[in-house]
């Protein structure tokens, strides 16, 4: 339980960014304006109910942590997992609740439109889901799709705005490190849709993420063809030489910093997902934290 409510805790900006608006009058029963801590309480609370246990493994409650495990998932909801789900639908229907009032404050017309346009479709395929009609791995991808999707329209309507991007902090950012008998992967947030572990190579010129990842992200749109410019000759650390499919990534996002149109290129199956120089050569500085097992970027 208390893993649960950290999770809530740590997320909270990202999973109010999915749990969007859907209407005026939930926003019209709240009797008066809530502060984000208020906020963040509430949706804690309700996003800590141990109903929604059963599903956990298999959704990803902040959709930012969809694995591509969850995506090729072909079981769909039991009978059990079906009460699971009615109580996570009213757990987002809680939050939603909870921040209506001051997303239709603070968020462009236009934006909140796409908003609850997502919102809306994302419920509908909960109750897809909740009917049978598909599995988790469909309504997982569909779900990525939609939300990427949704973040391209708001990006678009905020250019047409002069809405500037948000910038990444200038202070330091300690991320933890995962060991995996000495080599060290880190979470990243790819195209603003899904978050893969990839393996810090310094020796890589490019971020290089493996063929059958590579169908995945284009299966969900996170990555479209269009993003692809072409082929490059690498050269391994044995000295030989390999052709490559390379392609843009539109945003790679690690901690806190945010690095936009970074060269990609498509390893073999059998390759590994690495966080090359494309990538690293673009932060400021960055460092390991042996003592700590953090990657430190500034």
């Amino acid at each position: 339980m208390g893993t649960v409510s950290a999770f809530v805790r740590n997320n909270f900006v990202a999973i109010c960014f999915c749990f969007l608006v859907i209407g005026q009058t939930q926003a019209q029963q709240s009797p008066s304006p809530q502060t984000v801590a208020e906020i963040n309480r509430r949706c804690e609370m309700a996003f800590a109910n141990p109903a929604i246990d059963p599903i956990r493994p298999k959704i990803a409650i902040n959709i930012r942590d969809t694995t591509l495990r969850m995506q090729n998932d072909g079981a769909y909801a039991t009978d059990k997992e079906w009460i699971a789900l009615e109580t996570w639908l009213k757990a987002r229907e809680d939050c939603i609740s909870a921040s209506a009032a001051k997303r239709r404050a603070t968020t462009p017309a236009q934006i909140l439109s796409v908003q609850i346009s997502v919102e809306q479709r994302t419920n509908q395929l909960i109750g897809d889901l909740r009917g049978g009609k598909i599995s988790y791995g469909q309504f997982n991808t569909a779900r990525v799709g939609n939300v990427t999707e949704g973040s391209k329209q708001i990006a678009q309507i905020k250019r047409d705005l002069n809405i500037g991007p948000q910038s990444s902090s200038a202070t330091e950012t300690r991320v933890p490190l995962k060991n995996n008998h000495g080599t060290f992967s880190v979470p990243v947030i790819v195209n603003n849709a899904i978050r893969l572990d990839f393996i810090i190579d310094s020796g890589a010129a490019d971020v290089s993420i493996p063929a059958d990842v590579v169908i995945t992200l284009m299966r969900t749109g996170t990555l479209k063809s269009t993003d692809f410019t072409g082929k490059t000759i690498y050269v391994l650390a044995d000295g030989s030489k390999v052709p490559s499919s390379t392609f843009v990534i539109r945003s790679l996002k690690v901690g806190n910093k945010i690095i936009t149109d970074v060269r990609g290129n498509v390893a073999s199956v059998k390759g590994s997902l690495l966080l090359g120089q494309s990538f690293l050569q673009r932060i400021k500085s960055w460092s390991i934290d042996n003592s700590t097992q953090q990657l430190v970027l500034q």
